[in-house]
C-alpha cells in the first residue's frame, strides 16, 4: 500500500514539474502535439499603447529641426578662438544668445551677471635671438595658481626639440636653462625635462589628440615651470631650426593674469497654454561656455551642442507653445565650478532657510531639465541627477514616459527605438547610469541643482567618451552634425509630447534636502612685531580643492576666486563635505608666488583641510612671504609608489617657524614645491604613507657635504634665495641618504659592529650613484635617470637597516646595563 502511495505521488511531483516546465518554456517550445492535446496557445502580442499625437509632432519636428540650421548655428558658436568666461568670444556668444531669444519672441528676456575669477591669457611671443622672427605663443591652464606669466623683460635661454619627452631625448644637450619645444601627445613626460632644469616648456599642436592628453599638462601644485602652446607650422618651423643649428637661442614674453571678470547667464520665458498648467514651470537649461587646456585656444564644437540644441528647442517652441510654463537658462561658468548653475539657483531656488533668505527673485520650480550633449552617437540618456535610490519613486515615471515617447517617434527621425534613449533611472541587463559614461563620471549641472533641494533630470549623450573636449582641437569639423540632428529632433519630439501631457509632473513633491554649502574665506598676514593676523592681503588667489579629480570633462574641480581689497573672497555651491583651500599672491611683475600659506607654528591652527560642518563656512589663511621652490621625481622606486608624506627642517632639524608646502595628487604628479622665507636653509624628508602609516623615510633633500661625521652628514640643507627648483632632485636626495647612510655605517664600525646585509646594499647603491653622475657628466640622461633610481632604491632599503642596526646597539647597552646595576 505504502508503494502505491509513493507511486502515486511521485507521478503528481512529475506532473507538476513537466506543466511548470511548460509555463516557463512557452507554447512556442512545445511539441505541436502535445500543445494541442493540452490546449496550449501562443499569447497574442499586445499591442503598444499608442501616443497621442505623435504623428503630428514628428511631422512638425521634422520640419522645424534640420541638419543645414544645426550646422549654421554650431558655426555660429565655434567661430571665435575661445568662449572661455572672460574672453571676447564669450562675450560675443552671450550676445547671440540674448539678441536669438528676443527674435523668438520669448518673454522677460534678462541677463543675470555676476563675477568668476577666470586666467586670462594676453599673449605671448618666442623671438629667435639671430634673426629676429617672432612667434607667437599661448599659455596653458594654471599649475594650481601658478600662471604662465613670465619677468616684464622676459626670459632668455637655448631651445632644444624635446620630442615625446623621453629622457632619452635629452641625451648629449645640457636641459639646465632650455626652453625646451617637444610634442603636445607626451602625456606628462614634460615633468622629464623639468627634473633636468629646463625653465620652460612649449608644447607643438599636434594633428589630433584628446582629453587625457590635456589633464596631464597641468598640475594641482603651483610648480613654476610655464607651458605653452604653439601652432603647428610654427612649432615645425623652429624644430627644423634647431636641427639646422647647434644653439637657438630664444627670448619669450608672456602674460597671464588671474581676474574677477563678468559673466551673464541668460533667461528667457515661454508661457504656457493651459492656464493650470501654465502655473508650473520647467527650466530647461545648459551652458554656452568652453573650456580648453590652452584658454585663449577653446572653440568647443563637442562642448556647444548643448546650447545647439537648446536654440532649436527655444525655436521650436516659441512656434509650438506647450501646455507648462517653459525657463529656458543658457548658463555661463560650468566648467569653471558649475558657477553659472549656482549663481541662479542663489538668487531663484534654495530651500536651506540660510540661503533662502537671501533669494533675490524665488521661483517655484517643480524640475529642472539639463541638457549635456555631444556628436560622436546618436543616443541620448535620461537620468535623474544622482546616484541615491531614495530618489527613484519619483524619477521613475519621467524615465518611462519619455522611453514611452521615444518608441512612438524614434524612427521617423531614422533613429533605433530601442536605443536612440536610454532610461538611465531604470538601466536594463544588468546596467548602471556609470556605465553608459566613458571614462570619467559626467558632472551635470542637474546633480549642483539636486543637491541645493530642486528636482533636476539630466538629459546626456550616451556612450561618447567625449575625447575632444578640453582641448584646443575641439573644432567643428570634427562634428558629426548627423547625429546631433536626430538627438535634436528627438528631445523636442520627445518635450513636446511630455510638456504638452497633464500628467507630465508627478502629483506628489518631492522635497530634497538643501545640502549645498558656502565658504567664506579670509587672506591674512602677520604684521610686524604682531601676533595677531590681520593685514589682509588684496589680490591673492584662493583655491578649493574637491575630491582627487582636477578636472572631469573639463569641468575644473579646483574652484578659484580672487581676494577682495579686505583680504576676503567667496565660494558658493560646495556639495563636499571635506575640502582643502589655499591661498597665494603672485607678484604682478615677475608672476612668482611671494606669498604662501604658513604651516608653521604660528598659523597651525588656521588650516586649510578641514570640513563644511556649515552652511557657511569661514576660513582664514595666514600667508606669509616666501620663495618658492619645486622638486621632482617623488617616487619611491622599490614600491613605484608616489610619496604623500613630508617634512620640511631648518638647520637645526626641526621646522621653520614660518614654512608651507604642496606636493602632486596622484601618480601624474610625482613633484611638489616648498615655500620658505627668502635666505631660509632647510630639509626635505619624505615618507611612503601618511602619519597614520608611515612606511619609513624614502626621500631626503639635506645638502650633505661629507660622511666625516653624522653631525656633518646631516648637512646644512639648501638656502633658497630665489625662486627655482632644486635640480636633478632624486639624484640629491640618493646622494644625501648615502652620505647619511655611510657616517652611520663608520661610526658602527669604529665599535667593529657591522650588518653584512646593509653593507652589500650600501655597496651596490654607491655604484649605481658613481655611474649616475658619470652619466650626468657624459649628459647620457637615460642612463643618469636609471642609475639614480636604482641607487635611491637600494640605499632607501639600506636606511632601514642602519637605523634598525644603530637601535639595536642601543637595546643591547640597556640590557646590559639592567644586568650589571644592582
Amino acid at each position: 500500500m505504502d508503494k502505491y502511495y509513493k507511486l502515486i505521488a511521485l507521478s503528481l511531483i512529475g506532473l507538476g514539474i513537466f506543466i511548470t516546465a511548460l509555463l516557463i518554456a512557452g507554447p512556442y517550445r512545445v511539441n505541436p502535439h502535445i500543445a494541442a492535446l493540452l490546449g496550449l496557445e501562443m499569447p497574442s502580442e499586445v499591442p503598444p499603447v499608442p501616443v497621442p499625437r505623435a504623428e503630428e509632432v514628428g511631422t512638425r519636428v521634422l520640419d522645424a529641426v534640420r541638419e543645414d540650421g544645426i550646422r549654421t548655428l554650431m558655426d555660429q558658436f565655434t567661430q571665435h578662438e575661445s568662449r572661455v568666461v572672460g574672453y571676447e568670444g564669450h562675450e560675443k556668444t552671450a550676445d547671440f544668445i540674448i539678441s536669438e531669444f528676443r527674435r523668438f519672441g520669448m518673454e522677460d528676456v534678462e541677463a543675470e551677471t555676476y563675477d568668476v575669477a577666470v586666467p586670462i591669457d594676453y599673449g605671448g611671443t618666442l623671438t629667435v635671438e639671430d634673426t629676429g622672427e617672432v612667434f607667437s605663443i599661448h599659455g596653458l591652464w594654471p599649475n594650481l595658481v601658478k600662471t604662465t606669466t613670465l619677468p616684464t623683460g622676459g626670459v632668455r635661454g637655448h631651445l632644444l626639440w624635446g620630442g615625446d619627452g623621453d629622457v632619452s631625448e635629452f641625451n648629449g644637450r645640457n636641459v639646465e636653462g632650455a626652453v625646451v619645444l617637444m610634442e603636445f601627445n607626451s602625456w606628462n613626460n614634460w615633468l622629464n625635462a623639468a627634473m633636468l632644469g629646463a625653465q620652460q616648456i612649449i608644447f607643438v599642436e599636434p594633428d589630433s589628440t584628446f582629453t587625457a592628453q590635456s589633464e596631464t599638462k597641468f598640475l594641482q601644485v603651483p610648480n613654476s615651470v610655464e607651458r605653452f602652446w604653439i601652432d603647428k607650422k610654427s612649432g615645425e618651423k623652429l624644430k627644423e631650426l634647431v636641427a639646422q643649428k647647434d644653439k637657438v637661442n630664444v627670448t619669450l614674453k608672456a602674460r597671464m593674469d588671474w581676474e574677477k571678470k563678468e559673466t551673464r547667464n541668460i533667461l528667457g520665458w515661454i508661457r504656457g497654454t493651459d492656464p493650470v498648467l501654465s502655473e508650473k514651470i520647467v527650466v530647461i537649461n545648459t551652458y554656452y561656455d568652453a573650456m580648453s587646456v590652452v584658454p585663449a585656444r577653446a572653440p568647443g564644437a563637442e562642448m556647444a551642442c548643448g546650447i545647439v540644441g537648446m536654440m532649436k528647442l527655444v525655436e521650436y517652441f516659441s512656434k509650438y507653445p506647450p501646455k507648462h510654463t517653459l525657463l529656458f537658462l543658457a548658463s555661463s561658468a560650468h566648467h569653471l565650478g558649475f558657477r553659472g548653475i549656482c549663481d541662479f539657483l542663489s538668487r531663484h531656488s534654495r530651500k536651506e532657510k540660510h540661503f533662502a533668505a537671501l533669494m533675490t527673485e524665488p521661483l517655484e520650480l517643480p524640475l529642472l531639465i539639463s541638457l549635456d550633449l555631444t556628436s560622436q552617437t546618436d543616443e541620448i540618456g535620461v537620468w535623474n541627477s544622482t546616484r541615491n535610490y531614495y530618489y527613484k519613486r519619483f524619477f521613475t515615471p519621467f524615465g518611462k514616459s519619455f522611453i514611452h515617447y521615444s518608441e512612438a517617434i524614434a524612427e521617423r527621425f531614422d533613429l533605433d527605438p530601442a536605443d536612440a534613449l536610454i532610461d538611465g533611472i531604470n538601466p536594463k541587463g544588468g546596467m548602471n547610469w556609470d556605465m553608459y559614461i566613458p571614462g570619467k563620471i559626467l558632472k551635470t549641472d542637474g546633480e549642483v541643482v539636486l543637491e541645493a533641494g530642486t528636482p533636476a533630470l539630466s538629459l546626456i549623450t550616451v556612450n561618447d567618451a567625449r575625447f575632444r573636449v578640453d582641448t584646443p582641437l575641439d573644432k567643428s569639423e570634427h562634428v558629426n552634425f548627423k547625429n546631433l540632428t536626430g538627438q535634436i529632433r528627438l528631445l523636442a519630439g520627445v518635450l513636446d509630447l511630455g510638456l504638452n501631457s497633464e500628467d507630465f509632473l508627478p502629483d506628489y513633491k518631492l522635497d530634497p534636502d538643501d545640502r549645498m554649502r558656502g565658504l567664506q574665506g579670509f587672506v591674512r598676514t602677520f604684521p610686524r612685531r604682531s601676533i595677531i593676523p590681520d593685514r589682509p592681503r588684496p589680490g591673492a588667489v584662493a583655491s578649493l580643492r574637491m575630491g582627487v579629480d582636477k578636472s572631469i570633462k573639463g569641468v575644473r574641480r579646483i574652484y578659484y576666486d580672487i581676494a577682495d581689497e579686505n583680504g576676503e573672497f567667496y565660494m558658493p555651491g560646495i556639495a563636499e563635505r571635506r575640502v582643502d583651500v589655499k591661498a597665494f599672491y603672485m607678484d604682478p611683475e615677475s608672476g612668482e608666488i611671494t606669498y604662501a600659506p604658513n604651516h608653521g607654528r604660528q598659523a597651525r591652527i588656521y588650516r586649510g583641510e578641514f570640513n563644511m560642518d556649515w552652511w557657511i563656512s569661514k576660513r582664514t589663511r595666514i600667508l606669509f612671504p616666501c620663495i618658492a621652490t619645486d622638486f621632482y621625481d617623488t617616487v619611491d622606486p622599490r614600491y613605484l609608489s608616489k610619496l604623500s608624506s613630508i617634512s620640511v627642517l631648518g638647520p637645526g632639524n626641526t621646522a621653520p617657524q614660518e614654512y608651507g608646502y604642496a606636493i602632486g595628487f596622484g601618480p601624474e604628479e610625482p613633484v611638489g614645491t616648498i615655500f620658505t622665507t627668502p635666505g631660509e636653509r632647510v630639509k626635505i624628508v619624505m615618507r611612503l604613507g601618511g602619519r597614520s602609516l608611515d612606511i619609513g623615510v624614502r626621500y631626503m633633500l639635506l645638502n650633505s657635504k661629507s660622511a666625516e661625521s653624522v653631525e656633518v652628514a646631516r648637512g646644512d640643507g639648501f638656502q633658497t634665495l630665489q625662486h627655482g627648483s632644486f635640480i636633478h632632485s632624486s639624484f640629491q636626495a640618493a646622494k644625501d641618504m648615502w652620505t647619511l647612510n655611510e657616517a652611520r655605517i663608520r661610526e658602527l664600525a669604529k665599535y667593529s659592529i657591522e650588518n653584512q646585509r646593509m653593507t652589500n646594499l650600501h655597496e651596490q647603491a654607491k655604484k649605481h650613484l658613481d655611474l649616475a653622475e658619470e652619466s650626468m657628466q657624459d649628459k647620457k640622461w637615460d642612463l643618469f635617470v636609471k642609475h639614480t633610481r636604482a641607487g635611491m632604491g637600494l640605499e632607501s632599503r639600506a636606511y632601514p637597516d642602519v637605523k634598525a642596526t644603530q637601535n639595536d646597539v642601543i637595546r643591547g647597552v640597556i640590557f646590559f646595563m639592567i644586568l650589571v646595576i644592582p
